[in-house]
């Protein structure tokens, strides 16, 4: 697996961490984001990129600081 996909899917699975820490649905955090169930699926999956603007936007849905979502540890890698 590329560094890219890893570091994807690491922001997926913290995003989808974050949503559920807020007892959030995708839908629910869809319908903040303005965009479509399947683009925050897709996201969480790691399989399409996140737009930094949507990064902070979500950072700041959840109360945390960016950083939090880029979070990667070494089982990540």
């Amino acid at each position: 697996m590329k560094e890219r996909e890893v570091f994807m899917k690491a922001i997926g699975t913290n995003i989808r961490f974050f949503r559920e820490q807020n007892h959030l649905s995708q839908e629910k955090l869809a319908t903040l984001m303005g965009v479509d169930r399947s683009l925050v699926s897709k996201w969480e999956r790691g399989t399409v990129p996140i737009t930094a603007d949507r990064m902070m936007k979500i950072a700041s849905l959840f109360g945390i600081s960016v950083s939090l979502l880029y979070n990667v540890t070494e089982m990540d890698l």
